[in-house]
């Protein structure tokens, strides 16, 4: 998958996770508001790292793998109303 591709697809997730009706419907409104954050604050860096971001690379793996971490959470955070995010598990990287 080349980085561009993926910037779509996590503009797309960003676009979803700006919806504030996602928020109110988690018991934990203020974990999901960090892990908001922080999501579209990896999004930035990997915005940063365009040029040299790679999936052999460790950090650019790092950052991947705490998106998914994060994907994670806000599904089990959110219930349902996140259920649309699930082609996100089918992101990956070619080998």
């Amino acid at each position: 998958m080349n980085v561009d591709k993926l910037l779509v697809e996590l503009e797309a997730i960003s676009t979803v996770l700006k919806n504030p009706d996602l928020q109110t419907t988690s018991p934990v409104n203020k974990d999901v508001d960090q892990i908001v954050e922080r999501f579209h604050e990896l999004v930035e860096e990997i915005k940063l790292q365009r040029n040299h971001f790679s999936f052999q690379n460790q950090s650019s793996k790092k950052l991947l793998i705490e998106l998914s971490t994060l994907i994670d959470s806000l599904i089990s955070d959110c219930g349902i109303k996140l259920d649309l995010l699930k082609f996100v598990d089918q992101i990956k990287p070619l080998n």
